[in-house]
């Protein structure tokens, strides 16, 4: 029942990214009429490089005040493969930003959302904070950081759909996988499974 659980979900994550590409151009045409000015500043912030790394800041404090310092090292290394793996995909994709007034310029490829990728790269993570509120405040603000891009004229939806879909790929990875693959490079110390 799990592996046909696992297909069905392979297959609409799919079937919903196809189907969100098909649209693009024309979700990519609505952007300024759902603008609203006094929302403009902090969605520029948090599509900024500065507004990511406060938003991984945030998540690292939590770790400090609930004693869960260990969680810091990974999810950084979670953001890293995160921003490698972004690149990676748009100098191999090249797709061109979208053909619109963007609130703000950027000049790398738009394929995939980095914002998108870093973001939920540590959703597995913010699911080890243990106070509730701090856990859905900092799930509301990851997901306004992933449609940042959209928002802000510089991502189609397909873009930011994507990079969700790799950094959940990549934050499970590095929660589940890579203290065990440590363990195995580093064979005199252990590295408990988190």
């Amino acid at each position: 029942m799990n592996e046909l659980k696992n297909h069905l979900l392979i297959f609409t994550t799919v079937l919903s990214l196809i189907i969100i590409f098909l649209l693009d151009n024309y979700l990519i045409n609505i952007v300024p009429s759902l603008r609203i000015s006094f929302l403009n500043p902090p969605f520029i912030f948090l599509g900024s490089s500065l507004g990511l790394l406060g938003y991984i800041g945030i998540i690292s404090l939590s770790f400090i005040l609930e004693k869960k310092e260990k969680y810091i090292v990974f999810l950084s290394i979670s953001v890293i493969i995160a921003i490698l793996i972004s690149y990676a995909f748009k100098y191999l994709i090249l797709r061109p930003r979208p053909n619109l007034l963007p609130l703000l310029i950027k000049s790398s490829p738009s394929f995939p959302s980095t914002h998108a990728l870093v973001a939920f790269s540590a959703f597995f993570f913010i699911q080890k904070i243990k106070n509730k509120t701090g856990k859905i405040i900092l799930m509301i603000i990851m997901i306004l950081v992933s449609l940042t891009g959209f928002y802000n004229g510089v991502h189609y939806l397909s873009d930011v759909f994507a990079g969700m879909i790799l950094g959940l790929i990549i934050s499970y990875f590095t929660l589940k996988k890579v203290p065990f693959l440590l363990n195995k490079i580093i064979k005199n110390r252990t590295i408990k499974n988190l």
